[in-house]
Order: structure tokens, then C-alpha cells, then sequence
């Protein structure tokens, strides 16, 4: 992955939006990375993969509650914060590639 200081990014935006286009770009301030900018196009295909997850969980929801199941709305909150908080670690440990 590409790095540049938040400095070298201010300075030089348009060699960051040309580096992005090419792949991920690292932008540290005091020696801590601190934003990765991607491309558009990049960051929209990683959102659509999460997609047909969402998708899939709601039809499940929709089943069971048609069915006349149900999961106390706490039970629900507390399993969307871990997954939350499970995907944002996956997001911060995944080496994309330079």
C-alpha cells in the first residue's frame, strides 16, 4: 500500500486522487495512520459485498416473525453491536493491496 502524510496529502491532492485510482493510499499524521482513501469504485464494490448479507438476515427476521417468532429487540442490539464491532476490526487487520 502507498503512504503519504496528511502534509504530502494536503499539498499534493491531486497525486493522492491519482495514487487512489491505482489502489489504496495510506495517510499517517505524527507516524499513525490516521484514513486510507480508496477509489469510488473500490469502496462501492466492498460495500456491495456486505449486501447480501444484510439481505439475507432480514429475510430470516421477516420468516421468523411471520411465523410468530420473535427475539427481544435487546437480544437483536447486542448481536448487531458484536457483528459491528467484529466487521470494523476485520476492516482495520485487512492488508489490502498496493
Amino acid at each position: 500500500m502507498q503512504k503519504m502524510t496528511a502534509n504530502q496529502a494536503k499539498q499534493n491532492f491531486g497525486e493522492l486522487l491519482d495514487k487512489a485510482q491505482r489502489g489504496p493510499v495510506e495517510i499517517t499524521k505524527h507516524g499513525r495512520r490516521v484514513g486510507i482513501l480508496v477509489a469510488d469504485a473500490d469502496y462501492h464494490s466492498e460495500a456491495v459485498q456486505l449486501e447480501p448479507w444484510m439481505v439475507e438476515k432480514i429475510k430470516k427476521g421477516m420468516a421468523q416473525f411471520e411465523r410468530g417468532e420473535g427475539i427481544p429487540a435487546e437480544e437483536v442490539y447486542a448481536k448487531m453491536r458484536k457483528k459491528i464491532r467484529q466487521w470494523e476490526r476485520e476492516r482495520t487487520e485487512v492488508k489490502l493491496p498496493a
